[in-house]
């Protein structure tokens, strides 16, 4: 059906080849900047709305511009609260459950 964008080699290059390799490096340590000058978000409910915003620019022309700002904030969120907990303990088993969208340290 030439349905997936692997079968336009343009849209490939933007979605999995080295622009979009360099946005993810460039949002990753973004936010781990920003969990850094926030005791890596403990306690912390909501992120500025401005880095939430920058990382919905950086991502526009990218397949996962379809997720909102909320989903983001979510993943952040869960995200961090998985690696301090990952950090206190020393590691641990980490459960993804895809279908509840659940993170969490076993």
């Amino acid at each position: 059906m030439k349905r997936k964008h692997r079968s336009n080699p343009a849209v490939d290059e933007a979605e999995a080849g080295g622009r979009a390799i360099a946005i993810e490096e460039g949002i990753s340590a973004l936010v781990f900047a920003y969990a850094a000058d926030h005791d890596y978000l403990a306690g912390v409910q909501r992120l500025d709305h401005e880095l939430l915003d920058t990382i919905n620019r950086m991502v526009a022309h990218l397949e996962v511009s379809c997720h909102r700002i909320a989903d983001w904030e979510k993943a952040i969120l869960t995200g961090y609260e998985v690696w301090r907990t990952l950090n206190e303990r020393g590691g641990g088993v980490v459960e993804f459950d895809m279908t509840r969208q659940s993170l969490k340290v076993a």
